[in-house]
């Protein structure tokens, strides 16, 4: 992601690593082969090993050590669907 993408609408897919709640939402990232992205969402995230696809805008939040800016590129869900939850089991 770079500035340009910033308030754009994307649509990613990868799967749940890890999440973390925040005061009023929730931020979970999700990965693929290439790349990993944080996710910022107001609904309860999916579980870690889920496997989703999310609409949303790009944002950038600024974090300034020093003079140099450290920030980091996350993803405001607008929509998210599940391509493959976790407790999927294949039973015989």
């Amino acid at each position: 992601l770079s500035q340009a993408s910033v308030n754009t609408t994307i649509y990613v897919e990868g799967e749940v690593q890890q999440h973390a709640p925040l005061i009023e939402n929730w931020l979970y990232q999700i990965a693929d082969e290439t790349n990993r992205l944080w996710v910022m969402s107001s609904d309860t995230p999916p579980e870690v090993g889920d496997i989703v696809r999310v609409r949303g805008v790009v944002r950038y939040e600024p974090i300034l050590i020093g003079e140099a800016d450290r920030g980091e590129y996350y993803l405001q869900e607008t929509s998210r669907s599940s391509l493959k939850t976790s407790d999927s089991s294949e039973n015989p």
